[in-house]
């Protein structure tokens, strides 16, 4: 009896051993997205979005860079609010062309067992002037 009683919780030790370290060591990637839309004004022009995620720690506090697509020009940046949401406004006008906004990836965590980040993003196109 007592040799069973050894055996069981034996088992449930050693289940338990592998179930916490298959538990603890992970790595996940969470998406990102961002938008883009140019606002003319006579005053001068500006750029918003807004930056989406599953996990909250991927939209607060992104770095949020507006470039333009010919020459990679960057026009301005921005960090966005804990809803996500980024403008940059210009203090002149936009030339004509196709403008895009670009999110770097974020590390949340990494260690030798936990590695969270969030995924770095491009928008779709935003077009000034011409074809708009």
């Amino acid at each position: 009896m007592k040799k069973l009683i050894y055996v069981s919780l034996g088992a449930l030790v050693a289940m338990s051993v592998i179930g916490a370290g298959l538990a603890i060591a992970h790595s996940k990637k969470y998406e990102t997205t961002t938008s883009i839309k140019f606002v003319g004004s006579s005053y001068g022009d500006s750029f918003n979005g807004k930056v989406k995620s599953e996990k909250g720690a991927c939209i607060d506090k992104r770095k949020v860079v507006v470039v333009r697509n010919r020459d990679d020009f960057k026009v301005g940046e921005d960090t966005t609010g804990d809803d996500g949401k980024w403008e940059i406004e210009l203090q002149a006008f936009a030339d004509t062309g196709t403008y895009h906004a670009e999110v770097k990836k974020r590390t949340l965590k990494k260690d030798k067992k936990h590695s969270h980040i969030c995924k770095a993003t491009d928008s779709g196109n935003a077009q000034v002037g011409a074809g708009a």
